[in-house]
């Protein structure tokens, strides 16, 4: 519960779900924890990528991470 009694909108435990629903994808699990952990800070581009890609970052990283983006907005 956050300080107003409202269920949390993300959860992190188990399955990772926005707002009640699960949220699919390994990537997309990896990019909503990253942001999570630094929600006052926010999380460089780079460091994105390094978190969900690790040692093997797509051809164009940059693009890559809008579109990851953009996808796990769509899902949730």
């Amino acid at each position: 519960m956050n300080p107003a009694g409202d269920a949390p909108a993300l959860t992190l435990l188990d399955d990772v779900c926005w707002r009640g629903r699960p949220v699919p994808g390994d990537r997309a699990h990896t990019l909503l924890a990253a942001l999570a952990l630094e929600p006052a800070r926010g999380v460089a581009d780079g460091r994105l990528v390094d978190e969900v890609w690790g040692d093997e970052p797509p051809a164009n990283p940059t693009k890559a991470l809008q579109v990851l983006v953009s996808r796990t907005r769509t899902q949730t």
